[in-house]
């Protein structure tokens, strides 16, 4: 009976040391991830940050992390991500912002254009209506 207890003590400090190893592993392991996703630029890419609800990717994972593991999120190296993410977020939102100014200053130029068009074709009709009725004119008084 004593080695049974024995073999069961040992089974349990080995479970314990495992859980111990997984928990400082899972961390570690999504640390690098989320080292490596802001290194390849994923958290500053504005089709994946659109498809992320408006909110960035940044701002997702950063959310999720600190949800589960706080000390994660706020060590040094991943602040550094959150920073450059955060920067390409901004960037990306001011690049879209002075798109769509330049793209209302553009439509209403065109409009402008096709307004000015419109009336130039205008009155070129008219200048055709008046010609025509001229000739009329001559054509009865002969």
């Amino acid at each position: 009976m004593y080695d049974a207890q024995r073999e069961t003590s040992a089974r349990l400090c080995a479970r314990v040391r495992a859980c111990a190893c997984v928990r400082q592993a899972v961390p570690e392991t999504l640390k690098n991830m989320l080292l490596v996703m802001g290194t390849s630029g994923v958290f500053g890419d504005a089709r994946v940050d659109a498809q992320c609800g408006g909110g960035g990717l940044v701002a997702l994972t950063r959310a999720r992390v600190e949800a589960m593991c706080p000390q994660l999120s706020a060590s040094a190296d991943l602040v550094d991500v959150w920073r450059q993410g955060e920067a390409a977020d901004a960037n990306a939102k001011a690049e879209d912002a002075q798109g769509a100014v330049e793209a209302a200053a553009k439509g209403s130029s065109v409009v402008e254009e096709e307004r000015v068009e419109a009336a130039a074709d205008g009155e070129a009709t008219a200048g055709e209506a008046t010609a025509s009725q001229g000739e009329a004119e001559a054509e009865d008084l002969r």
